[in-house]
């Protein structure tokens, strides 16, 4: 049995004008579009997220004022002779020589934070770094000490440097010397 409200209330929604939606796509794109669209939103943002979060962070190889702060490359600027080449993490140590002041100074390399450079040891002060400067490490081919060393490192070497760089029998000896300081 028909009641007389439903025919009333069909005439009131037919003579309702239309309502807006609080969103409307834009034209000729349909939600499932939207959704995949949102989809790979999300999924970049986790990718880089996690990428991110899982890379390993190298620590300050220099403090402030130029001191090296990393214990591991004071270590190897310490006691490492070049021949032996880089440590385990990629740390080793090329030329070293005495500049004007009377410092003795060394190159460094620090393959793992990409770095470079020439510390010189200050009197009761540690390692102090000169200059640092981008680096790659090479190959594993057998190389001259300075063949790695970047031009900015050769050119403070080169305008601090009152000596000739060591030879591997007085490096050993200067190192001797160094460790029985200490």
């Amino acid at each position: 049995m028909a009641d007389p409200r439903d025919a009333a209330l069909a005439r009131l929604i037919l003579a309702e004008p239309a309502r807006k939606p609080l969103f409307s796509l834009p034209e000729g794109l349909r939600w499932p579009q939207l959704a995949l669209a949102g989809a790979a939103a999300a999924a970049c943002f986790a990718v880089g997220l996690s990428i991110g979060l899982l890379k390993p962070q190298t620590p300050a190889l220099i403090g402030d004022g130029g001191q090296v702060a990393d214990a591991r490359l004071i270590a190897v600027l310490d006691s490492r002779a070049a021949a032996q080449g880089p440590d385990a993490d990629g740390r080793a140590v090329g030329l070293t020589f005495q500049d004007e002041g009377g410092r003795w100074c060394r190159t460094f390399s620090a393959a793992e934070a990409g770095l470079a450079g020439l510390a010189c040891r200050e009197a009761g002060a540690g390692w102090r770094a000169e200059v640092v400067a981008p680096f790659q490490a090479a190959g594993t081919e057998m190389r001259m000490a300075s063949a790695d060393i970047p031009p900015a490192v050769l050119a403070a070497v080169d305008a601090s440097a009152a000596s000739d760089p060591l030879d591997a029998r007085a490096e050993a000896e200067l190192l001797a010397r160094w460790r029985g300081r200490e």
